[in-house]
């Protein structure tokens, strides 16, 4: 099941300057002044530099075959067909200057850092400041500067054409997870989301609490937050599935980096591209347990988990089947900690990929 955002209108951009060829990837093409000037903040060992560049190149090669035998090729994708939405709109953030670089924004998987990173990129904002993490008012100038300075909305076909010339990466994330991430920062609590409150919650608790529920609290648990996902399948930033934001099995993505492992992973990119020669942040240190912008812990996957039926956990992973096969994202350890629906329904079925 795909679920495809609103088609805003069509944005141009400039032209965009080429990437060398190494033996590690696609290096920037960085202005003399600028290589010079700033050493990296630690080195890598030759072993740790091979061991990232084979998980990297791993996972666009799983991608790849999964994008094949799930028939979402480039070439199934664009069928002769008069229908738009075979050629639907995403977004992208390209950084047309140096370095030359797009970013799929994917909500609750690592977005904050990489926007203040183009940020950095725009001029507009220094990296000393935003080292700081004070997001108070800089979050709020942080989305202004990425809507005047960015280009977001392009056609998949004229995005998979640009994506050619520039590095391309993506964040993913472990999909039951980010939903989870998704109702603790928007729903949850409906102090300071109002916004959030007044579109989905206050709906959602209206159509799916039942009378005998003994939850008295105004916003929706987490088990009625996912029925209106499978009810509703209603599109936004922080639930759409990752094949229908990102379109991978088009674009080829040169790194695509897991948040479960998003520090090191991040560190890695920044070192072996020379991203910190332009202030971005760096290194990344893991944030704290309850922090919900954090790799969600055991105990706080429990204690949400337990509360939604297996049942519907399993209709959740059919809407979202294609992001775990894709980046081979398992469901099992949830679906056993998830409530079960009935006494015959004792053991969990057993996942695995074709």
């Amino acid at each position: 099941m795909s679920i495809f955002p609103e088609s805003p209108v069509e944005q141009d951009t400039e032209s965009i300057p080429q990437y060398e060829i190494s033996p590690i990837g696609k290096m920037p093409l960085f202005p003399k002044e600028i290589i010079e000037e700033t050493e990296p903040p630690y080195q890598l060992e030759y072993d740790e530099i091979n061991n990232y560049e084979f998980i990297f190149g791993e996972r666009r090669d799983n991608i790849v075959h999964n994008c094949r035998t799930s028939g979402l090729s480039a070439e199934a994708f664009f069928e002769e067909s008069e229908d738009p939405s075979v050629d639907p709109y995403m977004d992208m953030m390209i950084n047309p200057g140096v370095p030359p670089l797009a970013w799929c924004p994917i909500y609750k998987a690592g977005s904050t850092i990489w926007k203040k990173n183009f940020a950095i990129l725009s001029g507009d904002a220094k990296s000393d400041v935003l080292r700081t993490g004070n997001s108070d008012p800089l979050d709020l100038d942080l989305e202004a500067i990425i809507q005047e300075r960015y280009t977001l909305t392009y056609r998949v076909s004229q995005m998979k054409k640009r994506a050619t010339g520039m590095a391309t990466l993506m964040v993913v994330r472990h999909p039951f997870e980010r939903l989870l991430s998704a109702y603790r920062h928007k729903l949850e609590n409906r102090q300071g989301e109002e916004y959030y409150y007044e579109r989905f919650g206050k709906r959602i608790v209206e159509k799916y609490r039942q009378k005998s529920s003994n939850h008295t609290q105004a916003e929706p648990t987490f088990a009625e937050f996912l029925n209106f996902i499978v009810d509703e399948q209603e599109p936004d930033d922080y639930w759409t599935p990752y094949n229908s934001t990102c379109y991978p099995c088009t674009i080829k993505y040169d790194y695509v980096m897991k948040f479960e492992n998003l520090v090191d992973e991040y560190n890695y990119y920044l070192f072996i591209t020379g991203m910190h020669k332009h202030g971005f942040p760096y290194p990344l240190t893991p944030l704290p347990e309850n922090d919900p912008k954090s790799s969600t812990s055991q105990k706080v996957k429990e204690y949400y988990f337990k509360q939604v039926p297996t049942k519907l956990l399993r209709q959740v992973y059919e809407i979202y089947k294609l992001d775990f096969i894709l980046f081979e994202y398992h469901p099992d350890e949830y679906y056993s900690l998830s409530m079960k629906d009935s006494d015959t329904e004792s053991d969990v079925e057993v996942y695995a990929h074709e």
